[in-house]
């Protein structure tokens, strides 16, 4: 569903896109705003789920340029972010953060994923989406995107206020 929301008082319904055999989670819109990501699952396959990529130039009659399907447990995400460039989608669960390099947007490629040790919490990208930061109660993993490394920052006795000696461990990304 799209609404034109300029005149918030009176909000306009511009369009509406049924969705088939899909339930989505979350969704980000390009910087120039004329394709958008949604993330979802299957309905009839729970562990199924989904990146569908539609042009919304005209709002009036947007269009699903691809899809792609992969096997994922996680019950939800956490975060979704595109990088500034536009060309990398992250999509980051509680146990893990895939990569879909979506440069060509009708032909989404999983670039590389990684399965975190913990339940993470919650997940930023920084250093112009050179770095993401995944945060749980006891760790915070650093992945350096450009040289697909991974950081983890690992304390399992963190309490607020004060400093703790961390343990390092970098672990090369699966691709």
């Amino acid at each position: 569903i799209i609404y034109n929301i300029r005149n918030r008082a009176s909000p306009l319904l511009v369009s509406i896109y049924n969705l088939t055999d899909f339930q989505s989670q979350g969704m980000v819109l390009s910087k120039n705003e004329k394709t958008l990501y949604l993330f979802g699952t299957s309905i009839n396959i729970p562990a199924q789920k989904k990146v569908q990529v539609f042009d919304v130039s005209n709002l009036q009659t947007p269009k699903l340029l691809s899809s792609m399907n992969f096997n994922q447990t996680a019950k939800s995400i956490d975060s979704m972010q595109l990088n500034p460039e536009g060309s990398m989608l992250y999509i980051g669960f509680s146990n893990g953060l895939l990569m879909v390099d979506v440069r060509i947007p009708t032909q989404p490629v999983l670039f590389g994923y990684y399965y975190f040790p913990d339940e993470m919490d919650a997940i930023k990208l920084a250093n112009n989406a050179n770095l993401i930061y995944a945060v749980s109660s006891t760790r915070v993993t650093a992945f350096d995107i450009a040289a697909q490394y991974i950081l983890h920052l690992k304390n399992n006795d963190f309490k607020i206020g004060g400093s703790y000696p961390i343990t390092l461990n970098v672990l090369k990304m699966n691709k």
